[in-house]
Order: structure tokens, then sequence, then C-alpha cells
């Protein structure tokens, strides 16, 4: 329960902010409980290279002269934190339930403190893939047999360890199933644990031993400007397709916006900018509670209805478009905004789809625009999940509605 409470708290807070923590490449780590000692598979002076350390903030108080005395004093308190947090990391003998609850502490101060949204981003932690597979290692059972878990998929441009396998089947062959998983967070926001308990729910779900599930940790708008997000999960999907025909993408909310626009840049009109992609079609798509608006008026239906019932508002979703986005034409662009690109969506979606919507989320009438100009048919799964708010799958995944039909729907698929 207490683990529980903790994933609900984090994930809350991630799904309204965004954020930074990198590491240095692997090493240690072989075994890891809630508490772990690395002392006695590395010497001392390669223990802080081989932790997770903080990055530094990313900010200048002096660009945001709206903030009152009262805020001012909230961020000078938020970096004191961090620096706890840093010292926790390069404890010997590292607890994950203790970093944990102070971690939820650090992300829910800027929500409560009512922060600009690029300050709130540039203040929170941010565990980088590999940091999030690590500490998973606690919450995902018998982590050790599931083949190629945490291994690095090598992708020319994009920076190294960014994109890495929860599974690799042994001796992968083309026709073998592989899920290309891209994480939401309004992209401003990281990888948390429970993305990563999210892919253990299918693994084990399917127990299917040729599945393999790639995920991707594309650099957010805070440290490199739109379209990076699509280039990196096109690089990467190019040099998957090289070795796999059987590509099902999976991505919830900004992550299943990028995957979307990834279907438009490959079959519809490329973007500027872009690197080309391969023509290797998806077998299959997943795409829970998808970003379809991005930049949402007060007025529209569920954003009035549902507002107060979910952690998202029109306004917060503004205001991340327009960090996200710096030319304000493009904000509401049709192909930003897929809840009114009226192009053939039904000529190059794959097959059969899985899409979610939580009835209580202000994104709801959105996405329902969405899959009427996709035309999704009797081959597609639309899953409304009663009472729930947007992007219920990344709070509790083996708690939720959704993630048992994601594992119904591949099984549908024959997986």
């Amino acid at each position: 329960m207490r683990l529980y409470k903790l994933s609900l708290l984090l994930l809350l807070a991630a799904a309204v902010w965004g954020a930074p923590v990198q590491h240095v490449e692997p090493g240690c780590l072989g075994t890891f409980n809630t508490s772990m000692n690395c002392s006695e598979e590395l010497s001392a002076d390669h223990l802080v290279e081989h932790r997770v350390v903080l990055e530094a903030t990313r900010y200048d108080i002096n660009d945001y002269p709206e903030l009152t005395t009262e805020q001012v004093l909230d961020v000078k308190k938020l970096e004191r934190k961090a620096t706890t947090l840093t010292a926790m990391l390069r404890d010997d003998d590292f607890d994950v339930i203790k970093f944990t609850e102070a971690l939820v502490v650090f992300i829910t101060s800027p929500i409560t403190r009512k922060l600009p949204v690029k300050l709130g981003a540039s203040l929170l932690p941010k565990l980088d893939l590999y940091s999030n597979m690590v500490i998973s290692k606690a919450f995902v059972k018998d982590w050790v047999n599931i083949p190629g878990y945490n291994k690095v998929f090598n992708v020319p441009n994009l920076e190294y360890g960014r994109a890495r396998w929860f599974t690799e089947a042994v001796d992968r062959q083309p026709e073998d199933p592989v899920i290309f998983y891209s994480h939401g967070g309004g992209y401003l926001v990281g990888l948390y644990p429970t993305f990563v308990l999210m892919m253990n729910f299918i693994y084990k779900g399917l127990r299917n031993d040729r599945l393999s599930i790639l995920m991707i940790d594309y650099t957010l708008t805070l440290d490199a400007p739109n379209p990076t997000q699509l280039i990196e999960y096109v690089e990467t999907y190019n040099e998957l397709a090289k070795t796999s025909n059987n590509i099902i993408q999976m991505g919830d909310s900004a992550g299943a916006h990028l995957a979307l626009q990834f279907l438009r840049h490959q079959n519809y009109k490329p973007f500027k900018g872009v690197v080309p992609a391969c023509k290797i079609q998806s077998t299959g798509g997943i795409y829970l509670s998808p970003w379809v608006n991005v930049y949402p008026d007060d007025d529209d239906g569920t954003m009035v209805t549902n507002l107060g019932k979910d952690v998202l508002t029109a306004p917060l979703m503004r205001h991340a478009t327009d960090v996200n986005v710096p030319e304000s034409w493009l904000r509401n662009a049709p192909f930003n905004n897929m809840y009114k690109d009226k192009i053939d969506w039904d000529s190059f979606m794959p097959k059969s789809v899985f899409v979610s919507r939580g009835q209580n989320e202000v994104l709801y009438d959105s996405i329902t625009e969405w899959t009427k100009l996709a035309r999704l048919d009797d081959d597609d799964i639309i899953f409304t999940d009663p009472h729930a708010i947007h992007d219920a799958a990344i709070f509790t995944p083996d708690r939720c509605d959704i993630m048992p039909e994601v594992v119904k729907y591949l099984r549908m698929l024959g997986y």
C-alpha cells in the first residue's frame, strides 16, 4: 500500500509538470533490493561515477519577474531539496523507499505553489531511462529472468542509452512482435518507474517469450526544441525496422501524440527538417489518452464539463505547448492537433488499433473527434475507462482498468 500511494503521488505530480536527473552508464546494481550496496561490485573511486546524479537546475530566476517574493523563496527551498536528493543518490546504501518519498515531496511542491509551467518543469527531478530501469528492479519481480532487461538499443544520431529494451526476445526474429513505447508527460516530463511497470504488466500478462518491448527516452523540449522529439522517434523506428517487420506502436498522452505524428510523417506529408521515415508499416497501435488537442479552448465541451475532475486543464496544456512550440502559428496547426486534422487517417493507420479515453478527462471530446476522423471500425478498440482521469494507466498500472484491456487487445492480435 505504501508503494501504491507513492506511485500515485509521483505520477500525479509528473502528469502535471516536468523536469532534470541523469546518470553515467552502468556497471553496478547487478542486484537491487529496497536498499543496495555497490561497494562490493565497484571500487570507491567509481561509486559516484556510476551513481545517478542530479542535473544542474535549468533556469534563471530573472526570467520570471512575475514571481512573488514568497514564490522566489519557495524556489530556493526547492533548490535545497534538490541538494538533499543528490546526497541520497550518492549514499553507498541507497534506500529506494526513502528516496522516492523525498522525490514525491520535491515534485508536489511546485504544483502546490502554482509556479509557472516552464519553471516547474525546470525544477522537477527527472530520472533517465537507465535509472528508471534500475529503480524498477525493486518492484519488477524476477527482472533477472527477463531477457535483455535494460539493454541498450543503439540508434545512429540518438544519444547512447536513450533507447533501451524492457525485454528483447532471445535470438529475436523479424516476425517477432516488438512494442515500441514512447512515454507521456507533455514533452516536459521525463520517465518515472511506473512507466516501466506498465511494460512489466504487458510482459507478464502475455507470457510470450517472443515478445520484445523497446522504450525511448526522447529529449524533452526544455533541452531541445521541437521537432527534435520526432526526429529521435523516426531515427529509432527506422533502426528497429531494419530487424523487425512486426512493430506495434504504443504511447500515452504526449507519447501517443508523438506516435501519431510519426504515422503522418511516414505516410502523408513529411515534416520539414525531420529525417525521412522508412516504409515498414506498424502492425498495431496502442494510444492511451492521446494528446490530440494541444492548444484547447477553455469552453470546448469536456474542457468545461470535466474541469476539476481531471489533473489537466485547458490553460495548463496551452502553457505547456507555449514552451514546446515557440512558433505561435504552429500551436493551432491541424498537424499538431489531430482532432481537427482532416486528412485520410484511415488510409495509413495500422489495421487494428487500441485507443483509451477516461470518462472524466478534459480531452474526452477531442479524443472522440479524432477517432471519428480516423474512421476507426470493428477491427479497432475504443475503450472508455469509467470515472478515469487523463492517462490513468501511468498512475497505478497494476490497478487500473486500462492495462488488462491492452493485454486483451494484444492477444487479439495473436501475441
